[in-house]
């Protein structure tokens, strides 16, 4: 099926900004210490020296070249050569390992949370303005005209951004709606009536928020001793990331009642798979127990483990020369990025982009449609792009995924590039949380 007007976004953003001023006479935001910006002509003459280098006839000389790229870090990422069937075979793997190495660390950053510094009275809407400026979090107000303009204090130190928001959405009587509809936007919108504090009943972890969202118990009256006890949890990231998908295995929770007896899971094998949509900032994960006997009132613990799946460094692939160009491949990191075919229709042109997984570990599955988030536009020779590209995907295995896209463009097709923006490898990592003094029905 065609998509139409798929919003284009940045798969990953990693960056967090601090260092801000904010004018208020109530109010004062502490920073860090300025950093001189990097040189970026003299950074792309070191990697271009560094690049050479690793073709040196001297292992010692290619070693240490290739260490340096290392250390170096995520700044050399765009400026890496792209390797293809001329690339010396020593310099192509050298290449790799250096952006699996710096992509790696770079996954590491960004599994660890956001903080945020700010101390003062502000509204909510500048305090929410100053989480996006430090994190990166876009989060948007609905249904609250009253609570925007109200007064909240806040003391944060270095604080976790979800630490920080919940403690923030209680003074001001709100909380969260994972469900915007639109990328990488958290929403925040008034509590309901007698809604507990946040801040008090949620787990965090790194980049994650956990809560019991529900809990609902069902007795069989045909079975002694049968029925069940389901917790939803909510599961909330940091808006900034988009997952893949969330797997919790049903045997991976441990509770314990109030009595001190652990409850066991309903069912001992299996797990809950669930996709992520694009355009949500959240997800249900619902636990299915053993119901206890009815002497106990509430869950003293509550802790488990699920595996986040989740993109990782972004890479930037662009093509020129679009009028001859036809099955031209371009290598970074752990894809391949293939434009196949380019067709005129008219005024609309056809491109087919293939992407390849070239580590054999890593799989594309036909319900993880995550690479069709992947960003797309042409750019013309004064820089503006056209984006407004439709979609279907046209290939999918394991290892290798294609999409055709369809997109009018003006004037000659050789006075454009076209850029295409994928993660460069797939994360997987386990996330733990713990929650208590849950009441039970």
């Amino acid at each position: 099926m065609l998509r139409m007007k798929k919003p284009l976004f940045s798969l990953w953003t990693l960056s967090i900004a601090f260092g801000l001023s904010f004018a208020s006479h109530t109010a004062t935001i502490w920073s860090q210490e300025p950093v001189a910006p990097l040189d970026r002509a003299d950074l792309e003459l070191r990697v271009q020296r560094l690049v050479q280098l690793l073709e040196h006839q001297d292992r010692q000389q290619r070693d240490s070249a290739e260490t340096q790229l290392i250390e170096m870090g995520d700044v050399v990422m765009p400026l890496l050569p792209t390797t293809d069937d001329n690339t010396a075979a020593e310099t192509r793997e050298r290449l790799i390992r250096v952006r699996r190495a710096i992509e790696q660390s770079a996954a590491r950053s960004v599994l660890e949370p956001s903080h945020v510094t700010m101390e003062g009275t502000f509204t909510l809407a500048q305090i929410l303005e100053q989480f996006e400026k430090q994190t990166g979090n876009h989060v948007v107000i609905f249904n609250a005209d009253q609570q925007t303009g109200r007064s909240v204090s806040v003391e944060f130190q270095q604080m976790d951004f979800w630490q920080a928001l919940d403690q923030t959405l209680d003074q001001a009587g709100m909380t969260t709606n994972s469900y915007t509809g639109q990328l990488r936007t958290l929403g925040v919108t008034p509590v309901d009536q007698g809604a507990v504090a946040r801040f008090e009943n949620a787990s965090y972890s790194g980049i994650f928020r956990v809560n019991a969202a529900e809990v609902q118990a069902q007795r069989r009256l045909d079975v002694n001793n049968g029925g069940s006890l389901h917790i939803q949890l909510q599961v909330q990231w940091e808006p900034r990331v988009l997952p893949i998908v969330l797997r919790h295995e049903y045997a991976d929770v441990e509770a314990v009642g109030d009595d001190g007896e652990v409850i066991a899971s309903e069912i001992e094998r299996g797990a809950a798979d669930i996709p992520v949509q694009s355009t949500v900032a959240g997800l249900d994960v619902v636990l299915p127990l053993k119901l206890p006997s009815r002497s106990v009132k509430f869950l003293s613990s509550l802790k488990g483990k699920f595996v986040a799946t989740l993109p990782g460094h972004e890479e930037t692939f662009e093509f020129t020369s679009l009028d001859q160009a036809r099955n031209v491949q371009q290598q970074k990191g752990g894809v391949q990025v293939t434009l196949d075919r380019i067709r005129k229709n008219g005024s609309v042109y056809e491109f087919v982009i293939r992407l390849l997984m070239l580590n054999k570990d890593q799989k594309f599955e036909s319900h993880l449609d995550w690479a069709a988030n992947n960003i797309f536009y042409l750019e013309d020779a004064s820089g503006k792009k056209y984006d407004n590209a439709n979609y279907e995907n046209v290939l999918g295995t394991d290892t290798e995924v294609a999409y055709r896209y369809l997109l009018p463009l003006p004037g000659e097709l050789k006075d454009y590039k076209l850029v295409y923006k994928s993660p460069a490898a797939i994360m997987v990592v386990p996330v733990e949380y713990e929650l208590k003094n849950i009441p039970l029905p």
